[in-house]
Order: structure tokens, then sequence, then C-alpha cells
């Protein structure tokens, strides 16, 4: 059990990283978002 929570709780983590630095790159270059 403490796996799965250890496994959320890292998967959340990525996922906020992913998040906020995509939200960024979004904000900075919303059309040039070529690549």
């Amino acid at each position: 059990m403490r796996f799965i929570i250890r496994t959320v709780m890292l998967i959340a983590l990525v996922w906020i990283g992913l998040l906020l630095s995509g939200y960024g790159v979004l904000i900075g270059s919303k059309e040039n978002a070529a690549d």
C-alpha cells in the first residue's frame, strides 16, 4: 500500500513540474510552439 502511495506522489510531482514548465512555454510563445 505504501508503494502505491509513493508512486502516486512521485507521478503527481512529475506531472506538476511538467504542467508548470509547459504552462510557462505556452505563455512565453503561444504561437511559436513549433518544436
